[in-house]
């Protein structure tokens, strides 16, 4: 993937069972949404365990969005069947409604707006946020803050302990959490926190062909450039090695070298502030010396603000590209070029720009959240909604959604897991058919879903200059997100609506200043004038709206 959130987020804990009858939260039975055919799920009346009565809970959920594996087919498989006896021990059951992927949203929207037949808990990711919020001031979404208090204390210990970001996200301005994230993942390195990183990316066989090193400064990467370009290392005959980026925004790998963010508002991460790249020492040096790349023919400036990477894949495949931005431990840009001999794009990052400026890095956050998830007012049976929850984080339901069946889907080697042969995604048809699955597979779009992370493992398969220096860089600081979202506490509505009147033109200035600078099409004589177009249009106002949902993200988790 070539997007910054790259990482599948899809292994989680979930937990679904087979519906019940009794005790129910919200209605049951088949039902049809403005013509969209949906399924229900009911008739459990016992549990294994020896309950006598089950309380269900409606749950409203898209299909699965595995190509071969259903919902509606979930009584075949046996990691259904362990989720089912996980839930009924604790006395719940549940009463699925799943809508075709395609219809999920308009049947959301339309029973959350109309506030009529309402499910216990759903997926609430396709509500944009205004509509999220609304639903929570009307009352129509309760707090889920207040069904974990009704449990046993397992999802309550999980998400103070495990995941605290998960609270500071989630917390509204009035205290309350409204939703889980459908999404979550955290990532360690040591068993510490630590993630990946977008840096720029050189070629190591053009370095070996002009016999020098990775550059360490930014004035030496001028000069390995500048190099590669008179030695016509790619044999074309012409000067058109080179460097292939979008420098139109502060997330592009250079900027970092002059300790800059990596977005228009940014979080230091070392210092916890907001900050805007526009205001910090080296920026001035920055645009100064991208329009020298550009002056000196390094910089390709068909690039910068481009509105797709169709330009940068050609520069790509016809072998011109000596450099660029991307993942540290990507793997996807040596095949996409066409060249007689083995191509090898090395890391590289925090090169010093600046003296009395540290470098910084732009990294991957490693507590990440998307989408959401929540119960709804028609959920009026709280024990039983904390038991569900209960059950989605506890330990027996994160294996079986992880790793599926021991002796099915993995076995235990040396004291780990480690999955069987042909479980993975490559294999889904055939696991399809075997019933030897993993939860996530069938239950990624039903219950919020969590991710233990360990870099280790990634690096390990990496391997090579690659892996070497994601564990050299790992600890760098100063650091940068790639995105705000999972550093934010929930807006107000006031909050959101006034963003929403900011943003777009303030990030179009943004982007037209940037590239004008770099092109040389406006002075950095004129700086004063630039920042008082960009006060005038919000700048300010974003940054403190901006760290008050960072302040009250930290908050939250204490």
């Amino acid at each position: 993937m070539k997007s910054y959130l790259k990482k599948s987020l899809a292994i989680a804990i979930a937990a679904l069972m087979s519906a019940g009858t009794l005790a129910s939260c919200g209605d049951s039975g088949e039902s049809s949404q403005g013509g969209q055919t949906t399924e229900t799920s009911s008739g459990a009346s016992q549990s294994d365990s020896g309950n006598s009565e089950l309380a269900t809970l409606k749950i409203l959920t898209p299909e699965s969005d595995n190509t071969y594996i259903f919902l509606k087919d979930r009584e075949k498989y046996p990691v259904w069947q362990e989720f089912e006896s996980l839930l009924a021990d604790k006395g719940v059951a549940v009463d699925m409604e799943i809508i075709a992927t395609d219809q999920y949203q308009v049947v959301l929207q339309t029973r959350m707006a109309s506030a009529n037949d309402l499910p216990d808990f759903a997926n609430l990711t396709h509500l944009d946020d205004t509509t999220a919020l609304n639903l929570a001031n009307q009352g129509t979404l309760i707090p889920i803050n207040e069904i974990l208090e009704k449990g046993d204390g397992t999802a309550k210990n999980f998400l103070e302990q495990e995941v605290p970001f998960v609270i500071g996200v989630c917390t509204a301005s009035d205290g309350n959490m409204y939703w889980l994230p459908n999404v979550t993942q955290r990532t360690t390195y040591g068993g510490e926190l630590g993630s990946t990183c977008m840096v720029i990316m050189i070629r190591q066989d053009w370095l070996d062909k002009v016999g020098m090193e990775a550059p360490t400064t930014a004035e030496e990467f001028v000069t390995v450039m500048k190099a590669f370009r008179d030695q016509d290392v790619n044999g074309s005959g012409v000067a058109d090695e080179i460097l292939a980026f979008d420098p139109s925004n502060f997330a592009n790998g250079i900027a970092q070298w002059f300790g800059l963010g990596s977005d228009l508002t940014t979080i230091n991460l070392t210092t916890q502030e907001v900050v805007s790249p526009w205001y910090q020492d080296g920026v001035k040096e920055y645009f100064t010396y991208l329009n020298r790349l550009v002056n000196e023919g390094i910089l390709d400036p068909s690039l910068i603000g481009a509105t797709t990477s169709d330009l940068q894949d050609q520069k790509m495949a016809e072998n011109k590209v000596g450099a660029t931005y991307s993942y540290a431990m990507q793997a996807w840009l040596e095949p996409s070029v066409n060249a007689d001999t083995e191509v090898y794009y090395q890391p590289i990052a925090a090169l010093q720009a600046v003296d009395g400026i540290e470098p910084a890095i732009a990294v991957e956050p490693s507590e990440l959240v998307s989408g959401r998830w929540g119960a709804t007012k028609a959920c009026t049976n709280l024990e039983a909604a904390a038991a569900l929850l209960d059950v989605v984080y506890c330990d027996n339901a994160e294996t079986l959604y992880n790793w599926g069946i021991e002796g099915d889907t993995y076995e235990v080697v040396d004291g780990e897991k480690q999955y069987l042969p042909n479980i993975d995604n490559a294999h889904w048809e055939e696991c399809s058919q075997t019933g030897n699955i993993i939860g996530s597979w069938l239950l990624g779009t039903t219950f919020p879903r969590i991710r233990f992370a360990a870099m280790e493992t990634e690096i390990e398969s990496c391997g090579g200059g690659k892996a070497e220096f994601q564990k050299e860089i790992i600890d760098h600081e100063p650091r940068y997100p790639l995105g705000n979202a999972s550093y934010f506490a929930q807006p107000t509505l006031e909050q959101l609506e006034r963003k929403a009147a900011i943003q777009t033109d303030l990030t179009t200035y943004s982007k037209e200043l940037a590239t004008q600078l770099i092109l040389g099409q406006k002075s950095i004589d004129d700086w004063d004038t630039y920042m008082a177009e960009l006060k005038e249009l919000g700048l300010d106002e974003m940054l403190e709206i901006d760290q008050d949902l960072y302040t009250r993200f930290l908050e939250a988790q204490k």
